[in-house]
């Protein structure tokens, strides 16, 4: 989950949490480092998350290659953290000296080797990066990303080390040559986010207004169905209310260019036409249903998502 929010003081956040984020130590991405993994010469590894590469060096500074193998070997973010925890040997106090030079190699590998996640790095423009995780009082503030504290640096109860690591790639990324295009593309468009956002949604539909037809019929059939039809303006077939919206045993009415409110509407505003519900019901001709009797049986199935079967109707 990832939410940019912009205060009322003028500061900007991006807040992000759980492996859906792509600024997600556990967001599946692929990059390789060409480095010395401690057997004395340098050779390339591919990696798979920025968790990967973290606990992988977690494991060689604490002299387990063993466990170092098996998560060079996992490529599930969730069980290479379970892994961690079976590191032997491990020092807090050596680790803690180069953790964050770690994180940031791992980091700045993901972000200048994957072009999509690069660019998603560069809509946080002007803006800190927060990871909300309410349990990492290190990497993260220790706070829900639903918290109102979270968009408050004064009451994070953790240090937000992630989160600054990447606004500090972020900002060395943008003052590269190579990324200069990217980068103006995208601050053009958060400049224009107006214009932008009306590429990508839909006008707001036109008012619904409430024409009432007389019924076309003395009958009593018609005068159980005197209901307002109701039209909608802008869509129109030949200047005539939209046949969607009017009722079958009601005549279409033409509508005047500048339609009053319906306070104000009178008998004038609206010219009814001699057409019967037959002419409806030619356009919009009913499928025939079949009177056959199907056959059917219940059978079982597994609903993973609900744990617990549920029964579902087999036609035959």
């Amino acid at each position: 989950m990832t939410n940019i929010v912009t205060t009322e003081s003028g500061e900007k956040f991006t807040l992000f949490f759980t492996i859906r984020s792509p600024f997600s130590n556990f967001h599946p991405c692929r990059f390789t480092i060409f480095e010395d993994v401690g057997n004395g010469k340098p050779e390339e590894r591919w990696y798979y998350s920025t968790e990967q590469y973290y606990m992988y060096h977690k494991a060689l500074s604490a002299g387990d290659s063993e466990t170092a193998e098996q998560i060079a070997n996992e490529r599930d973010a969730r069980k290479i953290k379970m892994m961690s925890h079976n590191i032997k040997n491990f020092e807090r106090e050596t680790w803690n000296r180069i953790s964050s030079d770690v994180m940031r190699r791992g980091n700045f590998a993901k972000y200048t080797q994957n072009p999509l996640l690069r660019k998603k790095l560069f809509y946080t423009y002007g803006s800190t990066l927060v990871e909300c995780s309410p349990t990492d009082l290190e990497w993260g503030i220790g706070l829900d990303i639903n918290e109102p504290d979270a968009l408050s640096p004064s009451k994070w109860r953790g240090k937000n080390k992630l989160g600054q690591i990447l606004t500090e790639i972020r900002e060395e990324l943008l003052l590269k040559p190579e990324y200069a295009q990217e980068v103006s593309d995208i601050i053009s468009m958060l400049e224009n986010f107006d214009s932008f956002s009306r590429q990508f949604f839909l006008p707001p539909k036109p008012p619904i207004q409430q024409c009432s037809c007389p019924p076309s019929g003395e009958n009593d059939h018609d005068k159980r169905q005197s209901l307002p039809c109701s039209t909608e303006i802008g869509r129109t077939i030949d200047g005539n209310c939209d046949k969607r919206y009017s009722l079958p045993s009601f005549p279409c009415a033409e509508r005047s260019e500048n339609i009053p409110d319906s306070s104000s509407r009178n008998a004038s505003n609206i010219k009814i036409e001699n057409s019967s519900s037959t002419a409806h019901q030619e356009d919009y001709p009913q499928p025939a249903r079949s009177t056959r009797k199907r056959n059917y049986h219940r059978i079982p199935s597994y609903d993973r998502d609900f744990r617990r079967y549920r029964w579902f109707k087999k036609f035959t």
